[in-house]
């Protein structure tokens, strides 16, 4: 097995890392498969295996897709470092935030702050308990809670903050538990933000097709209406901005 077959097959069993970690791979994968001057047909059967193999994640059918998965790769940094600004912005005074999953927006944006962080575990994954301890190893004061006491810390929490791994028509799709949790939080009267660059977007020439969530699904879509604001690298844009510009993608 050839390096590449390798990185291949690592995005492919890849069920640890967050949306835009793992699309940086995809752009890398797409580049040096270009280089090697893989044929048309080639490249368009390692695109759809790559998209594939993560169907909920805009952000790798974004990148499998992307004309130039070089550029792609230098405006996704870009676009995820300015939606992090923002975000740190937001949240500067918080004092509690309280998260779930693995996003690496939602680590990086914590990762600036001075709050203290509740994660729920996120089982049957577990990606929370990756958060809270590369936030430890941050210096940020950050605990695994069980997924069933997550709600109980929101009426002391200045925010909630989720990743995405896309934004839709019909929400922002991210780990299961997130809509519970952001319903809980407008009851609290406590602002839900999701951090989540315009890759999240479905902005492919092939559009992205929505992924069909059901029973059992570790995934689930968390209504746009649920949210206070969603943080993009043009700042924080409220539910009604981001639902024309998804329409318009």
């Amino acid at each position: 097995m050839d390096g590449l077959e390798r990185a291949i097959r690592q995005v492919e069993t890849d069920r640890r890392s967050g949306a835009s970690q793992i699309a940086r791979s995809v752009a890398r994968i797409l580049a040096e498969a270009r280089s090697r001057n893989f044929s048309d047909a080639e490249l368009e059967d390692l695109r759809l295996r790559l998209a594939r193999s993560h169907p909920t994640m805009a952000a790798v059918w974004n990148a499998a897709h992307a004309a130039d998965p070089e550029r792609f790769l230098h405006l996704l940094q870009a676009r995820q470092q300015r939606a992090v600004r923002h975000a740190r912005q937001l949240l500067r005074g918080a004092r509690l935030v309280i998260t779930l999953s693995y996003s690496s927006s939602v680590i990086e944006t914590l990762a600036g702050l001075k709050a203290g962080v509740i994660v729920g575990q996120s089982l049957p994954g577990g990606e929370g308990k990756r958060t809270a301890a590369v936030l430890k190893r941050s210096g940020i004061d950050a605990r695994a809670a069980p997924d069933a006491t997550l709600h109980s810390w929101i009426p002391a929490a200045d925010a909630v903050l989720l990743g995405a791994d896309a934004i839709t028509r019909r929400g922002a799709v991210n780990k299961i538990g997130s809509r519970s949790l952001a319903l809980v939080a407008r009851v609290e009267r406590c602002p839900c933000y999701v951090v989540a660059d315009s890759s999240k977007f479905p902005l492919a020439p092939k559009p992205f097709p929505p992924p069909l969530l059901g029973p059992g699904a570790r995934f689930e879509y968390v209504e746009l209406s649920l949210l206070t604001r969603v943080i993009t690298e043009a700042g924080a844009l409220t539910p009604r901005v981001i639902e024309r510009l998804v329409r318009a993608g």
